[in-house]
């Protein structure tokens, strides 16, 4: 019995690590069911002589994530660059923007755009809910004739509007709804009376295109617009400026990035799909400044001077100067201009016969394409 001290030591260990503590047994049963939890080894040491001395990473230091490489990857937009606007000249030509809440960022747009420009000085008239249905809200045809009324001075309109109009048209005491036939009459209407206002006091006129947006129902209307809005251009004279494809992606969808004007890829749209980005405004600028240089010839290009006829209107649609695009076409007895000696065909030379009279060369004796049989030696 010379070893049992160490077997009632070992038991003990054992026995007494299966048990809970007496201290949990007086506390009542939460405590217990507490240290059920926490059973102890009596071999913990013994593992641990063998284990080896592994340092747990430092919760502070700063981890490494992979998380980052998948996923949806958030592309920074490029910084806009500095825009340096150089004073306006005295007598330089003055651009006037009427709209609504989309014509207000195109003035941004076109003040960046003409922004080194001391000849064309860009403002803007706009009411971000006017429209062409609330004339009782604001009358733009009213306003226009007021602005000349008061001798406003400005070269050349750029117009902008139709984002609010999505609504009924009140007729007198009547309301007709978007898109009926009283509707579309009183609408066409109000847009030729407010392009001609213009147009009769010698005022070239741009008109803008609606875009698309991320709704349907609603671009199917702006489209609609459009559609009446170039109509009443084309019949009366000014430039509409279509926009439409040019912010739709390459299966004409909706689209809210898009190339910029320095072909990068960017956001043009803002989050509600109506509305445009600051790089979008300038996209949207980037057209009616070419509109806007044709009309007012600035750097170089014809202007467009509009007839008119006795009674103040403009003397047909306003087209633009038209330049031939090939030179005069000459008669059949016509002599065209040439050398004053020109190269006559030699009959004996290789190059005639063969693409000429379809000969073939004479092989030269000895040479690989001499297939003559048999060879000469």
């Amino acid at each position: 019995m010379r070893h049992a001290p160490l077997y009632i030591v070992v038991f003990a260990l054992l026995f007494g690590a299966a048990l809970p503590d007496t201290a949990a047994l007086a506390a009542g049963p939460s405590a217990i069911s507490a240290a059920k939890t926490r059973i102890v080894n009596p071999f913990a040491p013994l593992f641990r002589m063998f284990r080896s001395d592994r340092r747990r990473p430092n919760a502070s230091a700063p981890q490494r994530s992979n998380r980052s490489l998948g996923g949806d990857v958030r592309i920074r937009e490029p910084a806009a660059p500095k825009i340096e606007f150089l004073p306006k000249d005295p007598d330089a030509k003055i651009v006037l923007v009427i709209g609504d809440t989309l014509a207000s960022g195109l003035v941004k747009g076109l003040q960046v755009a003409f922004a080194d420009n001391p000849k064309v000085d860009i403002r803007g008239n706009v009411r971000g809910s006017s429209g062409l249905v609330r004339d009782d809200h604001h009358n733009w045809p009213q306003v226009a004739r007021d602005m000349l009324a008061n001798g406003e001075r400005f070269d050349a309109v750029v117009i902008l509007v139709g984002v609010n109009d999505r609504q009924s048209l009140r007729i007198g005491k009547e309301r007709h709804a978007l898109r009926s036939e009283p509707w579309e009459k009183a609408y066409r209407s109000r847009a030729q009376d407010l392009l001609t206002v213009f147009l009769g006091a010698g005022k070239p006129v741009v008109w803008v295109g609606l875009p698309p947006t991320s709704s349907g129902r609603f671009t199917a209307d702006m489209a609609y617009f459009n559609d009446i809005f170039k109509a009443t251009v084309d019949a009366n004279g000014g430039t509409f400026v279509d926009i439409w494809k040019s912010f739709l992606d390459e299966e004409g969808r909706y689209t809210s990035r898009g190339p910029d004007v320095e072909g990068r890829r960017a956001r043009l749209r803002a989050g509600d799909g109506i509305h445009f980005s600051g790089t979008g405004y300038r996209k949207l600028a980037f057209f009616v400044e070419m509109a806007l240089k044709r009309v007012l010839a600035i750097d170089g290009g014809p202007a467009m001077v509009l007839d008119m006829l006795p009674d103040g209107r403009p003397a047909g649609p306003q087209i633009g100067v038209v330049l031939p695009l090939t030179g005069p076409i000459a008669s059949a007895d016509d002599k065209l201009a040439g050398e004053d000696d020109p190269w006559t065909a030699d009959g004996e030379n290789a190059l005639y016969r063969l693409t000429v009279l379809g000969e073939a060369p004479q092989a030269v004796a000895g040479r690989v394409d001499d297939f003559g049989w048999p060879r000469k030696n």
